[in-house]
């Protein structure tokens, strides 16, 4: 019997929300139409957002990756859809800027110190070069 009160409810409680959905205005529809586009343009910018954010990231680390403008089009093609789905569309909006702070300063840190590594090699090598063999030879 709990079920059925369950079910009847679920039912009343549709039947309300598609009766409100047909008393709305032209104008209401239009406007709510239009909020949704919004939404999902935002959803789409965001995604590519993050999908270049990603890419920077590992380009910074792993220099001999490239990641091609087509590909991250299609990653931000299949990255946005799951962001409206999981409702994650707010989730970096807000701290968009941060986020990208971060990512450069990450790799602006991480090319620092492979310069460091790259120049303490190359004085080495330099160091190396000048010195007498320890055999006498020259």
């Amino acid at each position: 019997m709990s079920n059925e009160l369950e079910r009847l409810g679920a039912e009343a409680a549709s039947a309300d929300a598609l009766a409100a959905e047909q008393n709305k205005t032209p104008g209401q529809a239009e406007a709510e139409q239009a909020a949704r586009v919004a939404r999902d343009e935002g959803i789409e910018k965001e995604a590519a957002a993050l999908t270049d954010l990603a890419a920077q990231a590992v380009e910074a680390l792993w220099p001999a990756v490239g990641i091609s403008p087509d590909t991250r089009q299609k990653f931000a093609g299949k990255l946005a859809p799951v962001l409206k789905k999981h409702n994650l569309s707010s989730l970096f909006g807000r701290w968009a800027e941060e986020f990208d702070l971060g990512i450069f300063f990450c790799g602006l840190a991480y090319g620092g110190y492979k310069a460091v590594q790259a120049d303490k090699v190359a004085r080495g090598a330099q160091g190396s070069g000048n010195q007498a063999k320890p055999d006498g030879g020259e």
